[in-house]
């Protein structure tokens, strides 16, 4: 019964491919979405990706019977694994790369124009105190943050890099032109003041920023922007409409 399955699969796939080369795109756009169709593209390495199974997973969602609703630019790049859910505002030209997941449930995520989220960071926000007193997630432009980073309920004033594997936790605030090293914890309710290098467990300052450093930071959040024009075609996007369509369909019911 493996044996029969496997054949099948590997038959079916030499089917597709074969078609591909005749009939291309037109072909692709026509298939439908089976389970077997989703194993066969699951184990292909290479090739023409199929358009409407290239990813089971969405990345833009909404919150509680569609009222808290992500906002972003029609230029903001949010990576098809990535996840953005509930409050987020993403301004113009923002990037949020493969496996970071933006939650904003309990306030408020707004990432200004330019600041770059890379793979796998995971910004949320607190629950609010028994006062009500909401704690968003403010982060300014040409802000960097690194791989695998953890930030809640903070902000991050622009020009402002937070190295990779980095904490930073609810309350802290981090001002303009900052360095934040790799692997640093930022405490609870911390400051940090404009143009300064921080690092460690708990971080503390180690010295100021070289102008340099603030330039390297600018250049390398707008150098990512234009760098994901070569993702968006890999990935045959359709775009945003489908959460307009879901917004009118809403209304009308």
């Amino acid at each position: 019964m493996l044996l029969y399955s496997r054949l099948s699969q590997t038959l079916f796939r030499w089917t597709i491919l074969k078609r591909i080369q005749v009939d291309g795109m037109h072909y692709l756009s026509s298939l439908k979405s089976t389970p077997l169709m989703w194993r066969a593209k699951r184990t292909w390495c290479s090739g023409v990706a199929l358009p409407d199974l290239s990813s089971n997973h969405r990345n833009v969602m909404a919150l509680d019977k569609d009222r808290i609703r992500p906002i972003h630019a029609n230029n903001a790049f949010v990576a098809p694994s990535a996840s953005v859910i509930g409050a987020v505002d993403l301004a113009e030209k923002v990037v949020v790369w493969y496996g970071s997941v933006l939650r904003a449930d309990f306030a408020e995520i707004v990432v200004s124009g330019f600041s770059v989220i890379e793979d796998n960071c995971v910004l949320t926000v607190v629950p609010p105190k028994r006062s009500g007193e909401l704690k968003p997630i403010n982060i300014g432009s040409w802000v960097v943050i690194e791989s695998h980073s953890i930030l809640q309920s903070c902000t991050i004033d622009s020009r402002t890099r937070i190295g990779a594997h980095s904490v930073i936790e609810p309350g802290a605030h981090i001002d303009m032109d900052c360095v934040i090293l790799p692997h640093s914890v930022v405490s609870a309710n911390q400051s940090i003041p404009t143009g300064e290098v921080w690092g460690g467990n708990p971080a503390k300052f180690i010295r100021k920023v070289d102008p340099d450093q603030v330039e390297d930071t600018i250049q390398q959040a707008e150098n990512m922007f234009y760098f994901t024009k070569q993702h968006i075609v890999e990935f045959f996007p359709k775009g945003f409409a489908y959460i307009e369509k879901e917004r009118l369909q809403t209304r009308l019911e």
